[in-house]
């Protein structure tokens, strides 16, 4: 199968100061990120998402997106980290 069609199972999530639905926002960010940056065989990104067409008009304009690949015992896990103004988000996650 390939990458573009993978889904990425989220590990384990760290949130600060995040409401709900800016909290559901980040992950499928991550999510989708996740996917093109491995589609693209790059092993980290970082950007602020204000560069994304879909987070412009929302509250999340002022985060920066962090995110790398690491190897655990074998597995391929994605740590991401996503910060803005006393708020932040770090998150685990591996492609399905």
């Amino acid at each position: 199968m390939s990458v573009k069609y993978s889904k990425v199972i989220v590990e384990d999530i760290t949130s600060e100061g995040l409401s709900d639905d800016e909290l559901s926002l980040l992950v499928d960010v991550f999510c989708r990120t996740v996917v093109k940056v491995k589609s693209i065989q790059a092993s980290q990104a970082e950007f602020p998402l204000n560069k994304l067409a879909t987070t412009k008009t929302t509250s999340l304009a002022g985060f920066t997106l962090s995110i790398m690949l690491t190897f655990h015992e074998g597995c391929e896990l994605w740590l991401g980290q996503l910060q803005g103004q006393n708020r932040n988000l770090l998150i685990t996650g591996t492609i399905d």
